[in-house]
């Protein structure tokens, strides 16, 4: 049981130091300007804007979510 706990605290403890604001990895400038014209051209959508502009970032990776792809084992038989 106490052996449980400790692996247990260990892992919080690695995921709640990774979550503190000053072990955060700073988000890089590197981002991207898109231009694009949409294909709906009137002004009813858009604004009646002709073309957009759009900036593109890498998003931080949060370290307390969870992960999104459930890895599966496989069975043998």
């Amino acid at each position: 049981m106490q052996e449980t706990k400790a692996a247990l605290d260990k892992i919080l403890n690695v995921r709640l130091s990774a979550a503190q604001s000053n072990n955060v990895p700073k988000q890089s400038s590197d981002s991207k300007y898109i231009k694009y014209k949409p294909s709906q051209q009137s002004a009813a959508f858009n604004s009646g804007a002709k073309e957009r502009i759009i900036r593109m970032v890498e998003m931080p990776v949060d370290p307390l979510e969870l992960r999104k792809f459930r890895l599966k084992e496989q069975l043998q038989y």
